[in-house]
């Protein structure tokens, strides 16, 4: 399946967006900070368990897309939390090849284990909530993937790196829940090849992914510039404890040099983005930032 054919059916169910993003604004459990502690957890839980990152992905999206049709009462966030062990459990089944057990995807979310049991009823929960159509439409994992594989030419081992960094980052910010997957996939493509100074043919991406870098990527790409300042910020003043989960796990991987060695961009007047994207680019996103 290509790239656009996978937009396709991420088409079918764009009307699904608001009401996702409906929950975390009106005031009640799961809000925005959650969901970030939530996908944050997954995150760690995910690499514990030795799961993909195509699991990690759907679990997160299976979170948002179940939630709207369920109950966090009277409980309120003990549910939330055994929902989400839940959807990690169900994304891992899904993926394989082998599922962890209900107590080892307790620990791993470092959640109480002798309520292991119970997880039965919450993946239950869930399954019926999705009507059993876990994997509805594509996760920005799954279209990053695609990018590279319809891609023609090679890339640096930094930028490959990079934009899975930055994939995997993006599910810790609610703003982009309102986005479509391939819209966050095809930005995190761009971001990684900007923050590594790797060539971009704008051609071939549009021939690729059916996205324009300025008048239909940019307002993407400056967030995920947003979410990595954040992270760079987050690397270099905090302890290992401390520190997001997608960065502590990048920094100890062997392509760590994504994490210690690929500052944010703080500005239009950044050489990278004039490389990427030259100077008519470049005027035309400060113009975008202005209006």
């Amino acid at each position: 399946m290509s790239f656009k054919e996978a937009r396709m059916i991420e088409e079918e169910h764009q009307a699904d967006i608001p009401t996702r993003c409906r929950l975390l604004e009106d005031g009640g459990t799961y809000t925005r900070f959650a969901r970030a502690a939530i996908a944050n957890r997954m995150t760690a839980a995910s690499h514990s368990l030795g799961l993909s990152t195509q699991a990690l992905h759907l679990s997160v999206a299976v979170l948002d897309r179940c939630l709207p049709k369920l109950s966090l009462e009277p409980q309120g966030r003990d549910t939330l939390w055994m929902l989400a062990c839940a959807c990690l459990w169900v994304a891992a089944k899904y993926e394989g090849p082998v599922a962890p057990t209900a107590r080892g995807v307790m620990e791993a979310m470092q959640q109480d284990t002798s309520r292991a049991p119970q997880l039965h009823e919450f993946e239950a929960l869930v399954l019926q909530a999705l009507d059993y159509r876990v994997c509805a439409c594509p996760t920005a994992a799954a279209f990053l993937q695609l990018i590279f594989l319809g891609w023609p030419i090679g890339f640096r081992r930094l930028t490959y790196h990079c934009a899975w960094y930055l994939v995997e980052m993006s599910l810790l910010e609610g703003v982009l829940l309102s986005v479509p997957a391939s819209e966050v996939a095809a930005a995190a493509f761009v971001c990684a090849c900007i923050l590594t100074s790797s060539h971009i043919d704008a051609a071939e991406l549009a021939r690729v992914t059916g996205y324009t870098i300025i008048t239909g990527l940019w307002p993407t790409i400056e967030v995920m510039f947003d979410v990595h300042n954040v992270m760079w910020h987050n690397y270099c003043s905090r302890s290992p404890e401390q520190r997001y989960a997608v960065v502590e796990l990048f920094r100890r991987r062997s392509f760590s040099c994504v994490v210690q060695h690929v500052p944010g961009i703080v500005s239009l007047d950044d050489d990278r983005l004039g490389i990427i994207l030259g100077a008519p680019a470049a005027a035309a996103a400060a113009a975008a930032v202005t209006c």
